[in-house]
């Protein structure tokens, strides 16, 4: 099985080592991730490459990544799919113990700082998986309100043009 471990920095940099040392040996990286192949699959005229990532620490074992009151349980395996490789993260609100999977689609080791430090992030500030999904919800009502606004600016005018 392939193993590299992607040094990811907070500004998107990353860099692959083939061992935990020579990893840890990078100084400044924010995470490490351990990137194992786990099966190569060759449909009619396609291959897939699923990965399983793994935060670690600098010597290799387990790390919990926790932002605020929200933990990151685990990472599924890649599935691939024709808009990337959909993965789910698993997350636990530790003030209540809920615990919800988000799905990401893209490719590589991206998904980290792109997706799900960011949902991590979002989720603290929130507070709730429920305050997450309300935020879409809400952030959707802005949007067709300002469409709205902007269709009834534009019938008034046209009134208005018509009328002089």
């Amino acid at each position: 099985m392939e193993t590299i471990y992607c040094c990811i920095f907070l500004n998107g940099t990353v860099f692959n080592a083939q061992t935990i040392q020579e990893a840890a040996s990078i100084s400044g990286a924010d995470y490490i991730v351990k990137r194992e192949l786990i099966k190569e699959t060759i449909a009619i005229s396609n291959q897939y490459v699923r990965y399983k990532y793994s935060p670690v620490n600098f010597d290799g074992s387990n790390r919990n990544i926790t932002i605020g009151h929200f933990q990151l349980i685990s990472i599924s395996v890649d599935e691939p799919a024709s808009s990337g490789a959909r993965r789910d993260f698993l997350i636990k609100n530790l003030n209540n113990g809920a615990q919800n999977i988000y799905s990401d689609r893209s490719w590589g080791i991206g998904f980290f700082i792109d997706t799900l430090i960011p949902l991590m992030h979002r989720l603290n500030e929130l507070g709730s998986y429920e305050m997450y999904h309300k935020s879409f919800e809400f952030e959707s009502l802005l949007r067709s309100n300002q469409a709205l606004k902007d269709e009834n600016k534009r019938l008034l005018e046209q009134l208005q043009n018509k009328n002089s």
